[in-house]
């Protein structure tokens, strides 16, 4: 039996897609709270196996044999300071119990660039200014106290069955603020790019290459046919962006995307919302939002 050799901390949207993309059967491993049967295109050999942050009976569950972790996880504690001793208690345990894994990617977020105008790269100097990206902050940090970290930015991740509905609100349409984003796949290949390239950068934003207003979004996807197939989600739509909405000035803010392209020269899959969400819709499940 093939030893897994790198483990998924998260084994949800973005760690089921990461595994999807791997060409080496069997040498992923992913965490779950329960041992549910995890769907892939194929049968890859996924070994999965209980493990709760909040159970250290469970910490043990994690194999010997993972040199190389992925996590996937976001904060768990609206707390920084309470995240950030759960973590270092749980990065001391795997440096005592595991120390053959010493590599991890985090995704992290675009979330820690603080929202105020201007274009944020991965070499700038600031301070979030915003609790959950204070905690993705804290979280980074002590990770690299622990660990050999590559640090993932992205945008918002979309892709079959996570359109754009979801988490909307009028008020956030009406702004007008450029959204970035990243298409699930694209988002999978470049954490695969992390985990096995040692030229990877220390820390990388992953947004597409056009970042666009919700509204603007919503107005393209209204134009597209296939949108015809989903009557409720059009519905949805049209609710979404009433005629009479006073739209707001945005704040200017843009993440660079220059060490992904430039330095990485990475072949994206969804180049732009127009690729990406017109995969996503014709993928996803009865038009789910």
């Amino acid at each position: 039996m093939i030893q897994p050799l790198i483990g998924v901390l998260g084994l949800g949207y973005l760690g089921i897609e990461t595994i999807r993309q791997s060409r080496e059967p069997g040498e992923f491993w992913g965490s779950s709270h329960q041992l549910r049967k995890i769907k892939t295109s194929d049968d890859k050999g996924i070994s999965l196996y209980h493990f709760e942050w909040e159970n250290q009976d469970t910490w043990f569950n994690f194999p010997d044999s993972i040199i190389k972790t992925l996590l996937t996880i976001p904060p768990q504690l609206n707390d920084s300071e309470k995240e950030t001793e759960r973590i270092a208690t749980w990065c001391s345990w795997m440096k005592k119990n595991r120390p053959l894994c010493t590599e991890m990617v985090y995704v992290s977020s675009t979330g820690v660039y603080p929202k105020q105008a201007g274009l944020w790269g991965e070499e700038c100097i600031f301070e979030p200014d915003q609790p959950k990206g204070r905690l993705r902050w804290a979280t980074e940090k002590v990770l690299r106290d622990f660990f050999s970290l590559r640090v993932i930015r992205p945008g918002g991740i979309y892709g079959p069955d996570r359109l754009i509905g979801r988490h909307m609100d009028k008020n956030k349409i009406a702004e007008g603020h450029l959204v970035h984003r990243i298409h699930v796949s694209d988002l999978a290949r470049i954490a695969l790019l992390a985990l096995k390239d040692k030229k990877f950068p220390l820390v990388v934003n992953a947004v597409d290459l056009k970042p666009c207003a919700t509204r603007e979004v919503l107005r393209w996807m209204l134009e597209q046919k296939e949108l015809n197939k989903f009557p409720r989600l059009r519905e949805l739509y049209l609710t979404w962006l009433p005629e009479d909405m006073e739209e707001k000035e945005p704040n200017n803010r843009k993440i660079s995307n220059r060490c992904l392209v430039e330095d990485l020269a990475f072949p994206f899959l969804y180049p732009s919302y127009k690729e990406g969400m017109k995969q996503a819709l014709m993928s996803s499940s009865q038009g789910r939002i």
